[in-house]
């Protein structure tokens, strides 16, 4: 019998709460401690796990000889320190996207994982939903043909979380998906950005990156939508791929002609969509699945090292 991977969590927030959950549900695993500094969110993890430690001092968790992981579910301005402090007392450590802040922290973090032979993973979860991972498969098949471009809308009505803004929030997801299926990071960022309600917050959005002269991707993101927007659209010469969460049909396929009208060329996708089927799989239970298995073989997760640094470097450019 496979021995059990310990675990703690710092940072019991919504998502550092549902990480509890989600890490408590896999049998490979045991939550041992948990840390915050708000004692109402350990009192509620307490009533719902009562063996699992609470404390609201984090450096109790680097301390423990019975912890090997630690998931790091703070705000980002916070997960440079306690990321490394994990780092430096052994831990394996997942992150809460995105990393960091700066590429210098990343980079630092990725070779401090690296020298200590340590997991370093970022909480991507759209790397893992099932559907993107359809779409991969059919992109490395040339389903899609010569890619063209990627647009993304992703909007909702936020509270402006404290610490973060609409582009630390939203677009990590999107600069994640985009490097995923692209490998290659942008030769040319462009940006505009509103503070529409707070003049120090921004709140809504639109990014270009351009690859090339025939290769590039657009980004709208806002916090001020009244409706949940959540539209990927992946096209290129041979067809285009639209992934809509909140649709029943999550994911379709539109046949794509480029056809010469005189010296132009047009594009021209089928109007008529197929449905693409993929596997039932909750993403961020796969995601923390992926953490574990990589600790235990001792391989690099997807959403580890290499796609974590590349994210920030083009997070940070965007401004």
């Amino acid at each position: 019998m496979t021995k059990k991977i310990n675990l703690g969590i710092i940072g019991v927030g919504y998502w550092g709460s549902l990480l509890v959950k989600k890490f408590s549900s896999l049998s490979q695993v045991k939550v041992l401690s948990v840390a915050d500094l708000q004692k109402n969110r350990l009192a509620e993890i307490k009533q719902q796990f009562p063996h699992i430690k609470t404390t609201t001092k984090y450096e109790e968790l680097l301390t423990s000889s019975s912890i090997k992981a630690i998931v790091v579910a703070t705000p980002v301005s916070f997960h440079y320190k306690i990321a490394r402090d994990c780092l430096l007392a052994g831990k394996h450590v997942f992150v809460e996207k995105p990393l960091v802040q700066t590429s210098k922290q990343a980079k630092e973090l990725c070779s401090l994982a690296k020298r200590k032979k340590l997991v370093l993973m970022t909480d991507y979860i759209y790397l893992y939903h099932p559907a993107v991972q359809k779409m991969k498969q059919l992109i490395e098949k040339g389903k899609l043909g010569r890619l063209l471009f990627i647009q993304s809308v992703r909007l909702g009505l936020e509270l402006f979380p404290k610490g973060v803004d609409v582009i630390w929030d939203l677009i990590p997801h999107d600069v994640a998906l985009t490097t995923y299926f692209l490998n290659k990071k942008p030769k040319k960022i462009t940006c505009q950005i509103n503070s529409l309600v707070n003049q120090d917050t921004a709140d809504t959005a639109f990014i270009n990156f351009s690859f090339s002269k025939n290769l590039a991707t657009q980004i709208m993101i806002s916090w001020l939508s009244p409706t949940k927007v959540r539209h990927f659209v992946i096209g290129g010469t041979k067809g285009t791929l639209v992934f809509d969460e909140t649709r029943e049909d999550k994911l379709v396929f539109f046949d794509t002609k480029i056809d010469k009208f005189g010296f132009h060329k047009i594009f021209q996708p089928s109007k008529k969509a197929k449905k693409v089927t993929f596997p039932n799989k909750e993403p961020l239970i796969s995601a923390c699945l992926d953490f574990v298995n990589s600790i235990t073989r001792k391989k690099e997760p997807l959403a580890g090292k290499d796609i974590s640094l590349k994210t920030v470097e083009i997070l940070e450019k965007i401004k």
